[in-house]
């Protein structure tokens, strides 16, 4: 019996060792299972950031699609604005020279007019000046007509002439 009771003993012991170790393998299992879970959570969080990262990604890009395409609007506007200022400050150069030269026609014009106007009144005084000596001649021969017709009336030529040089005056 004593083999009997060693040998239980010895069965007892091993069952005790196998237990501890079993007891160990199961603590270890379920440590790793706990490692697996966080991991496995750990990778559906990093597999959601990136999903939400890459559709954040893609959002930037069409947002960056959309500003470049506003630049380009914005390029090609200032383009079409550089080219009309180009075109109007030709025109306003075309206008200032237009006027540089209607003004010179305009001074050329006035020029002339100035002379012809001081050529009319020259006219107009020398055609003045030949009428009052026009008509002074005029009286005077009448004077001398009506003297020698009546000679008596000498007096009357004085005044005469009087009135004529009053109204000449």
């Amino acid at each position: 019996m004593e083999e009997y009771s060693q040998n239980l003993r010895s069965l007892w012991s091993q069952m005790n060792d196998i237990e501890e170790v079993s007891a160990k393998r199961l603590a270890e299992e379920q440590q790793q299972k706990r490692a697996i879970d966080s991991l496995v959570k750990d990778i559906l969080a990093v597999t959601s950031e990136a999903t939400r990262l890459n559709a954040e990604s893609k959002e930037l890009e069409k947002e960056n699609a959309q500003i470049c395409y506003q630049i380009l609007e914005k390029q090609n506007k200032i383009s079409s604005l550089e080219n009309e200022t180009s075109a109007l400050s030709q025109s306003l150069e075309l206008l200032r020279q237009q006027t540089v030269s209607a003004s010179a026609g305009l001074e050329d014009k006035r020029l002339n007019f100035s002379k012809i106007t001081k050529d009319i009144v020259l006219k107009l005084q020398l055609g003045h000046d030949w009428l009052n000596s026009y008509k002074q001649v005029a009286i005077e021969n009448l004077v001398d007509e009506y003297s020698s017709k009546h000679p008596n009336l000498l007096g009357d030529t004085e005044f005469l002439r009087a009135a004529d040089s009053t109204v000449e005056g």
